[in-house]
């Protein structure tokens, strides 16, 4: 067969066409880095034996790394950092927080993670208030519940935000800590809305978290089941925020209940005022913890606030101290 000029030129070209097809169908993964460094400095005002009155530290420095595979697909990495309380070596190390793929696939607001990532009770109390740099959560920081867990977790939105829940089957232990037996924690928090797409939200939650299948420990004994119902409202205008929440939880013998309240007023739309106050009942004996602060915004991922914080223990004198806290995104 004779080819002439024209089919040189045509035959590579009709080669390359089943390629640039496939490309077109398969983009190339985006990768996208960032960070959050949040840093303090505390001065204790009481006296308390043992510990600095004043003191510099780093509370956290997120590294997150989020890739879009594809049009469904997509993982995101999060490492985190903290020292080992344990041992002699106190330098801050980097370990694993969240680490999931993601696939949103199915259509009708409907999305699937599989991997660590956030609890639904936590997440979505930073979701909204939006202030962790300034203090964990209320079941995070009296370790009721891990704000990451490794497992499956299902997303779901619909009716334009009137309605969003999030069901978790997770190893239970939370990110910190390896698995120990066959048994699972099953965690369903569904929030419903009435204000949403609007200038207003007003979201209603409720959780529930039940460990089952918890087996016995090495000596052949039950091993007890811990439970967590949780109950939260808040409500966000131009002018501020509002968060409340009561949580009740057991673990074999050890009960525990408490409540935590959370107002943001807004000075400016640089400045805001923050107020809290956790209460928690364990066994009869109640904490009582107050945050009272104002933060100042320079840009969307760079603040700093001034903050006096008071602790009451059960027993024993009340400890307080004023911190000077930043976050700073990169």
């Amino acid at each position: 067969m004779r080819l002439d000029r024209r089919s040189l030129f045509l035959v590579p070209a009709l080669l390359a066409l089943p390629l640039s097809i496939a490309s077109g169908e398969t983009p190339t993964p985006s990768l996208k880095i960032s960070g959050l460094l949040i840093s303090n400095y505390h001065y204790n005002l009481g006296d308390t034996p043992g510990t600095p009155n004043n003191q510099f530290s780093i509370d956290r420095v997120y590294l997150n790394f989020n890739s879009q595979i594809t049009e469904d697909f997509a993982a995101r990495v999060t490492t985190d950092t903290g020292r080992l309380t344990e041992s002699k070596d106190q330098k801050l190390r980097s370990y694993l927080k969240y680490a999931y793929v993601e696939y949103k696939g199915l259509g009708g607001g409907l999305k699937l993670r599989f991997g660590a990532t956030g609890t639904g009770f936590i997440a979505k109390h930073d979701q909204f208030v939006g202030q962790r740099w300034l203090s964990k959560a209320f079941t995070d920081q009296n370790r009721l519940l891990s704000s990451s867990d490794l497992g499956l977790h299902v997303y779901g939105t619909h009716l334009k935000g009137l309605i969003d829940y999030q069901l978790s089957i997770v190893n239970g232990g939370g990110y910190g800590e390896a698995e120990k037996d066959d048994g699972k924690t099953a965690q369903l928090r569904v929030t419903l809305d009435p204000l949403s797409g609007g200038s207003m939200n007003l979201p209603l939650t409720l959780f529930a978290s039940q460990e089952v299948g918890h087996g016995e420990d090495s000596l052949g004994k039950e091993l007890p089941a811990a439970q967590v119902v949780g109950i939260a409202m808040g409500f966000k205008h131009k002018r501020g925020l509002v968060w409340a929440e009561y949580v009740q939880g057991n673990k074999g013998d050890t009960q525990n209940s408490g409540y935590s309240l959370t107002l943001v007023p807004k000075l400016s739309d640089s400045q805001n005022l923050y107020a809290r106050i956790d209460s928690l009942d364990t066994d009869g004996d109640t904490s009582i913890r107050t945050l009272l602060g104002v933060t100042h915004h320079f840009a969307k991922s760079l603040s700093a606030g001034l903050l006096y914080e008071r602790q009451i223990p059960p027993e024993g004198d009340a400890s307080h101290g004023v911190y000077l806290k930043a976050q700073t995104g990169f």
